[in-house]
């Protein structure tokens, strides 16, 4: 059984004085393996027959499992909405904003910077042809050139089996991700 440490406070108490509902709140918290959990806390007055208010009763309940769920629920709904967006916008392709296209996927999958690289006919090279660049993002687009495609086996491999490629945190890419 997992064990949390929770500390109610006075400025919980002080929030509910006078209240008969619950109160609700939400924590987010690190399990020492530093773990994400979210806990709910209702909290509520225990009243007397006369009215007065005797205490606090409170109930903790880990709803970590339903904040996850929710959580990729939005990041599905994120994705859909850029599709349509894209879809609208790749509607007449020769007019297409290639860069707000990939600034709709960009901001769906919540990634700072997002690239469409050109495969050269011999298919030994390729150019990075359109990248979209959050604010405060600097551009790459120039030094991404005339690339060996043999410098990215990971990317090529996930490429051919027709897998995107999608990048949340560089420190966590694979050794030979990178080169």
């Amino acid at each position: 059984m997992e064990s949390y440490f929770i500390l109610i406070n006075n400025f919980h108490k002080k929030r509910i004085q006078g209240e008969k509902a619950p109160s609700n709140y939400e924590f987010r918290g690190l399990k020492k393996d530093k773990t994400v959990v979210y806990i709910d806390i209702s909290v509520s007055n225990i009243i007397e027959k006369d009215g007065g208010i005797t205490g606090t009763r409170s109930y903790l309940r880990d709803i970590t499992v339903r904040k996850r769920a929710e959580k990729e629920i939005n990041k599905h709904l994120l994705l859909e909405e850029a599709t349509a967006l894209a879809s609208r916008e790749l509607n007449n392709f020769l007019k297409a904003d290639i860069n707000k296209v990939l600034e709709y996927f960009g901001k769906a999958v919540s990634v700072n910077r997002a690239y469409i690289f050109y495969l050269h006919h011999d298919g030994k090279k390729m150019d990075n042809v359109y990248e979209w660049c959050s604010n405060g993002t600097e551009p790459q687009i120039s030094n991404l050139k005339n690339l060996d495609r043999n410098l990215f086996p990971w990317w090529m491999h996930k490429l051919n089996n027709k897998q995107a490629i999608l990048i949340n945190d560089v420190k966590e890419l694979p050794v030979d991700a990178s080169s």
